[in-house]
């Protein structure tokens, strides 16, 4: 089956799964009699041997969190709950006390407003050992998952092999927590583009202070292109999820098309005005090598380096064969001219500056009792230290990127409370000679959303390992 990678070897037999049923009414007998409360039991339906999986766990601890929540909005407390991690599936048993038929209702509705919903078995039994059904409350038995036909029928008939139903239910599992993910990382890139923009000062940049070197642009611009940007960021994470079977550098040339059309989307909010062109570029190949390790391997900060340069090994292909007669980008013309690789060198190399560098020493930062924004402003100057950014390079020369690079240092020698007042000032410089870090403006918003992905997503969830 494609799908041995997701299974476990914990196989059990029609007689663990016959006592398994018998353990779990004589334990809902008993609740029920110290109980004074109506029962919920909820259990997956997950066919073949082979019961309890990463895959299957991670759905069941779903199943809890939506029921949990499903009383909580109806202000229902939990008279008592407990979990049996059976090798025959887990069980989570709930008292509430409440009327049976209510708590169907709501059961119900969770089993039928998601797809993972069909894979939840939600039992509940009233205080005098009743058990509810569905049609007692208006609905319809149960369908399949494959045809949708009464699941009872195709039962009866055979309708479908074991191996057809188990590909379905682990599809099912598989895009529900791949849609998951797509939302929360998009949320995580937005926020990552807005904490950016307002990091104040930030030389030659738009910010709170001012537009920078930008006269057609400001905050309000960058937001509204940021919040235009949101599917696509949903996007480009799923299409590494969905492509995990494939290797990955076969997913630069779709990421590339549906790159261009986020730029299309960019433009028509912005008038024309080129807000997020690169980092569109960036988020494309990260998302999408985030998306693939998912179903591939467990995250940590040299897989996703490794994932990323496999995504980008061919991305210079397209500077061998430059038509100098065509419009050239100015990452094409200085590649020609100096050499000099830019955003492309950055992905090329897993983008390791970002994540081996700079994104630790954010963390000493931040360690260190510095503000969020001041953080920010410090590591924006370390990345010029340890980029060539090609905005600056294109709006002056490189003689200028050099010492610009030697006014940073000097500046990030100084105490905290000199550093602020003295970037102020290179801001001033910038705007005066119409220099914009807006590749380091780029790598910062990088920078942000690592932090946001290990600090929020890694260290609550364990979305990653599947």
């Amino acid at each position: 089956m494609r799908y041995n990678k997701y299974l476990s070897n914990n196989n059990i037999t029609l007689e663990n799964i016959l006592f398994s049923r018998d353990l779990r009414v004589e334990k809902a007998n008993q609740l029920l009699k110290e109980y004074n409360c109506s029962l919920i039991i909820l259990t997956l339906n997950i066919v073949g041997p082979n019961k309890v999986f990463e895959l299957s766990k991670k759905t069941f601890y779903e199943g809890e969190r939506l029921i949990e929540d499903k009383l909580s909005s109806h202000s229902l407390k939990i008279e008592y709950q407990e979990i049996n991690k059976s090798k025959c599936g887990y069980e989570k048993y709930y008292l509430i006390d409440c009327d049976s038929i209510l708590l169907k209702k709501y059961c119900c509705k969770i089993e039928e407003s998601l797809d993972i919903g069909r894979l939840f078995d939600i039992d509940v039994i009233s205080k005098t050992s009743e058990k509810i059904s569905r049609e007692m409350i208006g609905y319809n038995q149960r369908k399949c998952i494959i045809c949708n036909n009464n699941i009872y029928q195709c039962r009866r008939l055979k309708s479908h092999s074991i191996d057809q139903i188990l590909e379905k239910q682990i599809d099912v599992m598989l895009d529900y927590f791949d849609i998951k993910m797509a939302n929360i990382i998009s949320d995580i890139c937005l926020k990552s583009l807005l904490y950016e923009v307002l990091t104040t000062p930030k030389p030659g940049l738009v910010d709170q202070n001012n537009s920078g070197s930008h006269e057609d642009m400001d905050i309000f611009l960058f937001n509204k292109s940021a919040i235009a940007l949101i599917p696509f960021f949903k996007e480009f994470y799923v299409i590494g999820a969905k492509n995990s079977d494939i290797p990955i550098e076969r997913l630069f040339i779709p990421l590339r098309e549906l790159g261009k059309k986020a730029e299309i989307a960019m433009f028509k909010v912005t008038n024309n005005v080129n807000t997020h062109k690169g980092i569109i570029f960036s988020y494309a190949i990260i998302l999408s090598a985030l998306g693939w390790l998912s179903h591939n391997n467990f995250y940590s900060r040299e897989n996703i380096i490794i994932a990323i340069k496999d995504l980008t090994k061919n991305i210079f292909c397209d500077f061998e064969n430059l038509d100098t007669k065509n419009k050239l980008t100015n990452g094409e013309k200085l590649y020609l001219k100096e050499k000099v690789l830019g955003i492309r060198g950055e992905a090329y190399n897993g983008y390791s500056t970002v994540i081996e560098k700079i994104l630790p020493k954010f963390y000493s930062y931040i360690d260190d009792g510095n503000s969020f924004n001041d953080s920010g402003v410090y590591i924006l100057l370390e990345i010029l230290l340890f980029i060539e950014d090609t905005n600056i390079i294109a709006r002056s020369d490189y003689k200028t990127l050099l010492e610009i690079k030697i006014r940073i240092k000097d500046i990030l020698k100084l105490k905290e409370k000199n550093k602020i007042e003295l970037i102020k000032e290179l801001d001033t410089y910038f705007i005066t000679k119409n220099i914009s870090a807006g590749g380091a403006a780029d790598l910062l918003s990088l920078t942000y959303f690592f932090y946001f992905f290990e600090e929020e997503v890694l260290s609550n969830f364990d979305i990653i390992k599947s």
